[in-house]
């Protein structure tokens, strides 16, 4: 009978069957322990996400409400100071500006720069920033309108601009100001802070936002529109202005875009979320171009929806902006819940809803600003991405006891074989003989041969063991032979960096087999000249001793062509020639080659179809490269190489030529390190010595590596020009 056999019925007679029962019992009772736990957590994390969503909700829209609340305290304090000013006597002698004079550098304030916030957006979406005076208003005046008749006025108006600056230094916490202006019913206009040019016929009296003032009394709010002149979308609080008469006299406004009302109201850490600032009105009592701001309390929920006044950054950036409004109303199909959460606007409570919103399920928090209500919609995959890793951990938790309960097992079936050893000393017999001459091969007798006479396994076991020891023998010699070439190979390699004036150089080559394809090499040239260097960097495809051998005779070539005379791309195409004919086809490397001047402070290159040499350039913060090339070593024994540069090298610079087991590294989620995290460790340590550059790349690159093998040699050298 086989020796499994044998072992197999003593097992399960023994402990196997009752071990098994237990433990399946025991499984399915951990399983479900830890499958409860974590449908528990998921539940608590979700109620707390939904706690936390609905006093964010209430924070942000205090905050936007207060903002809002300073922007209409400031509107009638600059709506009282244009009264004042209109009623006041002209004074004349105030230096000020028209739009015209924007356009001329000799007409325009002095103060005029260049703003990071008050950006004008281009026709393809993007922006560019806009010349304003901060201590200056600028002054139009709308078709038809009398420069003559206007100029007391202008006169009246001038000193609002330290008014406007004053406002718009108190803006300082909520950032919300962007244009403050007053137009009047003669024509003129003005605007801060000062800029221009202004449309070509523009006519503040047909602006909406004018009308609307001019027909209410007291401050009213302009629904988003697109500004004229910056093409943002702007909301607008304005307020009329009268003469000392009590006449009409004008609009004062502040506007504030879109985008600044709305920024940093997406609930940070949920990727998909949205946010609106919404109000609840009939849909029969919309106009688009003049949409009434009623009030919620008067509105029948079952008829109204809810209008978008703005909506957060994240659409802003989109391209929302750059376009004409449109009319939008937030929905979701979820009729029952979209109607209790309008009753709620109606009667001024904030909450928490689960509703669709544009086919997914979300959860929808909202609360009141003043009539808007500020409404963030968070995805609910977004919302349990937590709570479905705490169930993950509880399984995982659960996966361990489950584990515990194995090594149980494992004692007992280990205490069982004991007791099999003991009481079956003739089936273990050979195995003790097997491992006596296995211990007597690991003390390196490669002359062991074991004799066990049995027809079972064992004895096949045994036949295969004396097989395989002369194998394991030349395996052995094999592995000594490697560790001779690595050494050789390592000592073809520069032992230390170069002494050159002007230059600090280090190099470094780490392989990831006993031999390598990488090769880098300082090559002295004093014979030929005092004050030149040759720096030499190669890759040969694949790697192990046919790499190896390949690197050595391509070191061996360019060492005894550079004595020669000829230009570096003569060198190459020398080198290339003998080695097509030395190597067989479909072996090849490539290789760059650069001639450092200590005198002339300039570099030449030559590359045989390596990527090129990095320079970054400390003064300026800018990296460019060494390009230029051919193809690699050993393809075309042909072909011409040429020679590059001279190029000047800077105090401070900072050359780094390397192989791609650098930026071709990879860590555990198969991402590649880059020519991007290259850059920036070089940028990061470009003031220290070059050694110190070259440590802190590897470095780089074996910690972003992680724990995953090097499947490629990584071969730099590093040139730093001293002042």
């Amino acid at each position: 009978m086989a020796i499994r056999w044998k072992l197999l019925i003593l097992l399960l007679l023994v402990a196997l069957v009752p071990v098994v029962l237990l433990g399946i019992r025991a499984t399915r009772g951990t399983y479900e322990l830890g499958r409860r736990i974590g449908q528990d957590t998921r539940a608590a994390l979700i109620d707390r996400a939904e706690e936390r969503l609905g006093l964010y909700i209430e924070d942000k829209a205090e905050l936007m409400r207060r903002a809002t609340d300073f922007v209409m305290m400031a509107l009638r304090w600059q709506a009282d100071r244009v009264e004042r000013a209109l009623a006041s006597e002209p004074q004349e002698g105030r230096k000020v500006y028209v739009s015209q004079d924007f356009q001329d550098p000799a007409t325009a304030p002095p103060d005029l720069e260049v703003s990071d916030r008050f950006v004008r957006v281009t026709e393809d979406g993007g922006t560019v920033g806009m010349q304003i005076s901060r201590g200056h208003q600028v002054f139009v005046f709308a078709p038809g309108a009398d420069a003559e008749e206007c100029e007391p006025d202008v006169q009246r108006l001038a000193g609002m601009s330290a008014v406007y600056r004053q406002i718009a230094e108190l803006d300082t916490g909520s950032g919300l100001i962007f244009w403050q202006y007053t137009g009047l019913e003669n024509g003129l206009y003005s605007s801060y802070p000062g800029y221009g040019p202004f449309p070509e016929g523009y006519d503040h009296r047909r602006r909406a936002w004018y009308r609307r003032a001019k027909s209410r009394d007291g401050l009213s709010w302009m629904p988003p529109y697109l500004d004229a002149t910056s093409r943002r979308t702007v909301l607008s609080a304005m307020m009329p202005v009268r003469r000392p008469d009590g006449s009409f006299a004008g609009v004062t406004a502040i506007d504030v875009t879109r985008a600044d009302l709305m920024q940093d109201v997406t609930p940070a850490g949920y990727k998909s979320a949205v946010a609106r600032l919404v109000i609840m009105m009939p849909h029969a009592e919309f106009d688009r171009l003049d949409p009434p701001v009623v009030d919620p309390r008067t509105i029948d929920p079952s008829r109204a929806g809810l209008y978008i006044v703005a909506v957060s950054e994240p659409a802003e950036a989109r391209g929302l902006e750059a376009r004409p409004f449109e009319a939008m109303w937030l929905e979701s199909a979820d009729e029952v819940e979209f109607l209790a959460m309008m009753e709620d606007m109606k009667e001024g409570r904030s909450a928490v809803r689960a509703m669709e919103y544009e086919g997914r399920h979300c959860l929808w928090a909202y609360g009141r600003v003043d009539k808007p209500y500020l409404v963030a919609i968070v995805p609910q995959e977004d919302v349990v991405a937590e709570a479905d890793a705490a169930q993950a951990a509880a399984m995982e938790l659960t996966w361990s006891q489950l584990a515990v309960t194995g090594v149980i097992c494992g004692v007992v079936v280990l205490i069982v074989l004991l007791i099999a050893f003991f009481s079956s000393r003739a089936v273990t017999t050979p195995l003790q003989t097997l491992a006596e001459g296995a211990e007597r091969i690991a003390g390196g007798d490669f002359d062991t041969r074991v004799a066990v006479r049995s027809a079972d396994e064992i004895g096949q076991l045994a036949h295969t063991f004396n097989d395989m020891v002369p194998k394991l023998r030349d395996q052995v010699r094999m592995r000594s032979s490697l560790a001779v070439a690595m050494e050789v190979q390592q000592s073809l390699l520069p032992d230390k960096p170069p002494k050159v004036e002007g230059f600090d150089i280090a190099g470094r080559s780490i392989y990831c087999d006993e031999t390598g394809g990488d090769y880098y090499d300082f090559i002295d040239l004093s014979q030929i000249s005092p004050h030149k260097l040759g720096v030499a960097l190669g890759d040969v495809t694949g790697h192990g001793i046919a790499a190896a051998l390949l690197m050595a005779t391509a070191r061996g070539l360019l060492r005894i062509r550079t004595d020669q005379p000829g230009s570096l791309g003569d060198l190459l195409s020398d080198v290339n020639a003998h080695l097509t004919a030395a190597v067989p086809a479909g072996r090849f490397m490539t290789l760059s080659y650069m001639l450092l001047d200590s005198q002339e402070r300039v570099v030449r290159w030559a590359s045989a179809g390596h990527d090129p040499a990095i320079v970054y350039t400390p003064s300026r913060d800018s990296f460019d490269d060494l390009g230029g090339g051919g193809l690699p070593l050993g393809i075309d024994g042909g072909w011409e190489y040429e020679e590059y540069g001279p190029r000047a090298l800077e105090p401070g610079q900072v050359v780094v030529v390397g192989t791609d087991g650098i930026w071709e590294a990879r860590d555990d989620a198969d991402q590649m390190f880059g020519m991007d995290r290259l850059r920036q460790v070089i940028r990061d340590h470009h003031a220290k010595p070059a050694a110190k550059i070259s440590e802190a790349i590897t470095s780089a690159v074996t910690f972003f590596r992680g724990d995953r093998d090097q499947d490629d040699d990584i071969t730099l050298v590093v040139v730093k020009v001293l002042q």
